[in-house]
């Protein structure tokens, strides 16, 4: 839905591993250090990356989303043709499933 094709799994891994360091309390670049991760990747959880591919514009929407930036995430949205509506409705959902995943 987010028009992403073969990164879907790429933005996936990125919220998995996005507050890792929150939850066990070390620096997330030693954390990702041992991690068999892509270069682009690894850069855009230690926000190294200026990529402008569809995963980092995403990720970046995604981070706006979080900290209520709405300028940015409405402005990056149509360069990856992502409807407010859409962003909204994923944004939700990944909430959802966190809080399910969370209590198991």
């Amino acid at each position: 839905e987010a028009n992403l094709g073969q990164g879907a799994p790429d933005v996936f891994l990125l919220g998995l591993l996005s507050r890792l360091d929150a939850m066990l309390g070390l620096p997330l670049h030693l954390l990702l250090a041992d991690l068999a991760l892509q270069d682009d990747i690894r850069g855009l959880l230690l926000g190294e990356s200026s990529s402008r591919n569809p995963v980092a514009l995403l990720w970046k929407i995604v981070l706006a989303y979080e900290s209520a930036d709405w300028d940015t995430a409405l402005e990056l949205a149509p360069l990856i043709d992502l409807r407010a509506e859409t962003m909204a409705r994923l944004f939700n959902a990944s909430v959802t499933w966190t809080s399910e995943v969370a209590r198991v």
